[in-house]
């Protein structure tokens, strides 16, 4: 076990506990000399990867000639996009090693189309992209700025990616009060939600894909949901994504991020799978508390990963973030600035909890005028979920992805 002992009053800190350091994968003797053989095998799949980029950008923009960021596309133009990204998905996971992929639970697409769900993943490697536009064309949530970079701006437009501001003390929108976001972002965090409620309600469009989880963790537990993704009482699709291993652990966790591609690159083979669980149509009691509905999603899918649930997500991760602690590039050593950490994650948990008792009070303020506006007009009639988010949602939904 990887402990680091703080010089405060707080327990250690426990890396080795933690969800978001991976030490079970230590670059020993033999991986070493492996890193150097096959270092070639890295060179030429960079250049294929790069090759299928370019290949994908050139469709991407033939698919998009004429079209502005906010329109669906057409016919045409979506057979085009839809080919050509699931191709290139999938040409890239080949060259990367991921030989065979299998999908389990496929019928479940076709009712999560019907029923335009959420689709709802765990989020554990900079690969989870790839493997969800290879199983089903799809969009996601974005930061602004991710538009504007080269090849993979394009390629995020002709997915109509839902683009938002992330603004926030610590870094990003998806924090919650607990981090204190001002009430103009919480605002913004509302139109957020609305605006991927809207996009689902439009068949014109892909479905919409989230990781509520909001960053990447080890894969051996599921961290906490942000109830982003569950406001509007929108049927959800679960789907689970493990990497089995033996060497190396493709999970991306705190550690250096040219060393951890280094050694995806030079791994002659890496396996994955997919499960797609049956879509997880709300009751209403779902539809009317979305951090119960985000619970009983995580329930299912940490049921089915079989791993253990932790009350651990972005705000404990960011903490490790500011302070710089991370696995150093031997796989092992913790290094960073962890005298603080055990007191920071101390008063995210007493803040968190603030937050919940703040959200609690409010739903109950909330119910009784709820429950009259929506009383059924007769016997055996229910009203379907509100178009919007309800009073109480000022969560922002989860980004797709953590950034690099």
């Amino acid at each position: 076990m990887t402990k680091v002992r703080p010089s405060c009053e707080e327990p250690p800190f426990d890396a080795g506990a933690s969800p978001f350091f991976e030490t079970g994968s230590p670059l020993v003797w033999s991986e070493r000399v492996k890193l150097v053989l096959l270092l070639p095998l890295a060179v030429i799949r960079v250049i294929l990867l790069l090759e299928i980029g370019m290949v994908a950008l050139i469709f991407s923009r033939v698919a998009m000639l004429g079209l502005g960021d906010e329109e669906p596309l057409g016919s045409w133009r979506r057979a085009l996009a839809q080919n050509c990204i699931r191709a290139s998905a999938r040409g890239a996971l080949f060259v990367l090693g991921f030989w065979h992929i299998p999908v389990s639970g496929k019928e479940n697409l076709k009712e999560a189309e019907r029923l335009r769900a959420v689709v709802v993943i765990n989020h554990v490697s900079y690969l989870d992209g790839f493997l969800i536009e290879y199983l089903i064309f799809s969009s996601g949530v974005a930061k602004a700025s991710v538009a504007k970079i080269p090849i993979i701006g394009t390629l995020t437009r002709v997915l109509r990616m839902i683009f938002v501001e992330r603004r926030s003390t610590l870094g990003g929108p998806a924090f919650d009060s607990a981090t204190k976001i001002g009430k103009g972002v919480k605002s913004q965090s509302t139109g957020n939600i609305q605006r991927i409620n809207d996009r689902l309600r439009d068949p014109r469009f892909p479905l919409v894909w989230l990781a509520p989880e909001g960053t990447t963790s080890s894969g051996s537990q599921l961290l906490r949901f942000k109830p982003g993704a569950f406001v509007g009482g929108n049927p959800v699709l679960p789907v689970v994504l493990t990497f089995p291993y033996q060497r190396f652990n493709i999970a991306f966790t705190e550690t250096i991020m040219w060393m951890h591609a280094l050694r995806l690159l030079t791994q002659v083979l890496n396996y994955a799978e997919i499960a797609c669980l049956p879509v997880h149509v709300p009751d209403k009691a779902e539809a009317a508390d979305p951090a119960e509905f985000a619970e009983n999603v995580r329930r299912r899918m940490a049921e089915h990963m079989r791993v253990p649930l932790v009350d651990q997500g972005l705000e404990e991760f960011a903490v490790l973030l500011k302070n710089r602690v991370h696995v150093a590039w031997d796989g092992r050593t913790v290094k960073g600035s962890v005298d603080k950490v055990p007191e920071q994650l101390a008063q995210v948990k007493l803040d968190l909890s603030r937050a919940r008792a703040e959200a609690a009070s409010c739903r109950a303020e909330a119910a009784p005028a709820g429950a009259a506006d929506n009383a059924p007009a007769s016997a055996g009639e229910a009203d379907p979920p509100p178009p919007g988010p309800p009073p109480c949602a000022e969560e922002d939904p989860p980004a797709p992805g953590r950034k690099f």
